[in-house]
């Protein structure tokens, strides 16, 4: 159900795209272990040069010894995340689900550590957690001092062990358009704190609670 016009530009940004150095693997399509995907990591690292892996999303893995379950297998499957990353050089995102259970309570609902599944075994192995946050996806519209928050998305940094203090607790994006980027100072938006922010894209999913 698109015109001509939107139907041109979707196939110019494919054939951009045609020749970045980007590969899709669909879980479904193979084996969702870690220890997997972790051999895939290292073929695309040795033979095409990998620059950043991103899995989407840890609740698909399953661990390399199918007898381990809840907490065991998410340790597994982190510690086996780390060492891959550390063995290729190179930086792994790893996406996670949230307890719905953040939904349920009252207040602000930001999302913390301990509405990451197994948030021990993360915690203890990743060199960087960080949440996505949302208030008007839950109807908060102003903070406590009146200002406007609707369309805030504020990322929420728990832990980042390489850079310490230099990194702020919290920086604050704008969500238009199914994109995140840096706030603009105008009647409609919070004032952008820090200054010093990139653009960054969000997933087109317009039903993300974070």
């Amino acid at each position: 159900n698109i015109d001509k016009e939107q139907f041109e530009k979707f196939f110019h940004k494919i054939e951009l795209l045609y020749d970045w150095p980007i590969e899709v693997i669909d879980l479904k399509d193979c084996d969702s272990r870690i220890g997997a995907i972790a051999d895939r990591i290292r073929i695309g690292t040795e033979k095409d040069g990998w620059q950043l892996a991103v899995i989407d999303y840890v609740q698909q893995l399953r661990p390399n010894d199918s007898r381990l379950t809840g907490n065991q297998a998410y340790e597994q499957i982190s510690q086996q995340v780390q060492k891959s990353a550390k063995s290729n050089d190179i930086p792994i995102l790893v996406a996670s689900q949230l307890s719905r259970g953040v939904e349920q309570r009252g207040g602000s609902k930001r999302p913390n550590m301990s509405d990451l599944r197994s948030s021990g075994a993360f915690e203890q192995d990743a060199d960087g957690i960080c949440f996505l946050y949302r208030p008007g996806y839950y109807g908060i519209e102003e903070d406590e001092h009146g200002q406007n928050i609707k369309w805030r998305t504020e990322v929420l940094f728990e832990k980042y062990r390489i850079a310490g203090d230099e990194v702020p607790a919290v920086f604050n994006l704008e969500w238009r358009n199914q994109r995140l980027k840096q706030e603009i100072d105008d009647d409609d938006t919070y004032p952008a704190q820090p200054t010093n922010l990139i653009t960054k894209t969000a997933s087109p999913d317009e039903d993300l609670p974070f």
